[in-house]
């Protein structure tokens, strides 16, 4: 069993419609028995950790009080079995503030392996499908991860607590996604790509027949995802994930 991670880079103000947050959680957080929440307010800079109000918390949202949160299992699950969810509502960095970035927000999930197992990564893809529908993701990868932990790390460019090689591809990532700006993050076992993204390879049809993906789903928006293999455990993610990074490389 693998564990499974998700970040998606939009510029959709969820402050405005917190219904994508609230179908992430329906879809992947509705069959856990106790849950914490992890809020960032924009001032004060520090709070601890509470049990999960989900009323109360979306009002929080709603009043712009936030600038990130994440709302997962407890600290005492073990990684199998922990599952998160983090939303970015403020932009982080000097680079999202003025542009550069090419997006402004980040939604990022993270699940152990008893956790993808039981859901089915399937479903856990529909509901990333889902969201990405609502709202419009500039670039996004879905990935397998050894752990939960590593998962949440690779998602959020989060260090700390890995080991050597771990952190040199969390650190590569946090310095890919500092400054999208037109380009892909990956191509990882999942890709998403805008609409630009799409033009500049020929379009979705061109994709379709010459990406070599397993899965290329259309997006609301004109983006689409794409799929190296059906299941993210198959042996052929990694050569998949060399011939994706060729056919990909006008967007990377």
């Amino acid at each position: 069993m693998t564990a499974l991670g998700a970040a998606l880079y939009h510029d959709c103000s969820l402050a405005e419609d917190t219904r994508p947050i609230e179908a992430l959680w329906d879809a992947l957080l509705a069959d856990e028995a106790s849950l914490q929440q992890f809020c960032v307010p924009v001032a004060p800079r520090k709070e601890a950790p509470s049990t999960f109000r989900r009323e109360q918390l979306l009002q929080r949202v709603k009043r712009d009080e936030l600038a990130s949160f994440l709302v997962g299992t407890p600290a005492t699950i073990g990684d199998a079995d922990a599952v998160t969810v983090g939303v970015v509502l403020q932009p982080s960095t000097a680079a999202a503030q003025e542009g550069r970035a090419g997006y402004r927000y980040r939604l990022d999930v993270a699940l152990g392996a008893a956790a993808v197992n039981r859901r089915g990564a399937a479903s856990i893809v529909d509901a990333l499908v889902a969201c990405a529908n609502a709202v419009k993701p500039r670039a996004g990868v879905v990935f397998p991860a050894d752990t939960a932990s590593f998962a949440h790390a690779l998602a959020t460019g989060t260090r700390g607590g890995l080991t050597e090689e771990q952190d040199r591809r969390v650190k590569d990532v946090f310095y890919a996604v500092y400054e999208l700006g037109d380009k892909i993050r990956g191509p990882e076992w999942g890709t998403f790509l805008g609409p630009h993204h799409v033009a500049k390879l020929g379009g979705l049809d061109r994709i379709e027949k010459e990406s070599g993906c397993a899965v290329v789903r259309r997006l609301a928006h004109g983006g689409a995802y794409l799929q190296i293999t059906g299941t993210h455990d198959d042996p052929g993610v990694d050569a998949g994930r060399t011939a994706l990074a060729m056919f990909l490389s006008p967007v990377m």
